[in-house]
């Protein structure tokens, strides 16, 4: 009877390792670089965000009417999910504004880090209308 017990929860065990685990995942998240804009619009940002976002990845949108608050996520993969995301967030400073970039992929899905990811959006916002973005 005890054996049969020990058989029992030896097989329970075994089939315990042998079963398939769910795949292991991480988010790699940065808060990427700071820019400084000394005379322009905040418009002018939020035009710059909107088309950097839209360049890099897809679904993009401000998270309300008039916030300064874009967001926009990577391509879905075959479960519907979005692997990789980015906020740019414009606010007024003076009489010009400042921007900072948040990125966030899933490893080992994305095929960039949260930093590379990054850097594309500063140089596709800084790119848009000649610049005039000092990064830090």
């Amino acid at each position: 009877m005890m054996m049969r017990g020990f058989c029992l929860a030896l097989a329970v065990a075994l089939v315990a390792a042998g079963a398939p685990r769910p795949a292991q995942a991480m988010i790699d998240m940065v808060s990427g670089a700071r820019g400084t804009a000394k005379s322009a619009a905040l418009e002018d940002c939020n035009a710059r965000a909107k088309g950097a976002l839209s360049t890099v990845l897809t679904n993009t949108y401000e998270a309300g009417a008039g916030t300064g608050q874009w967001a926009a996520s990577g391509p879905a993969d075959a479960s519907g999910n979005a692997n990789t995301g980015a906020a740019i967030h414009c606010f007024p400073v003076g009489k010009g504004y400042v921007v900072t970039l948040t990125c966030a992929v899933q490893l080992p899905n994305s095929t960039e880090s949260a930093h590379d990811l990054c850097g594309r959006l500063e140089t596709a916002f800084g790119n848009q209308q000649n610049g005039g973005i000092a990064w830090s």
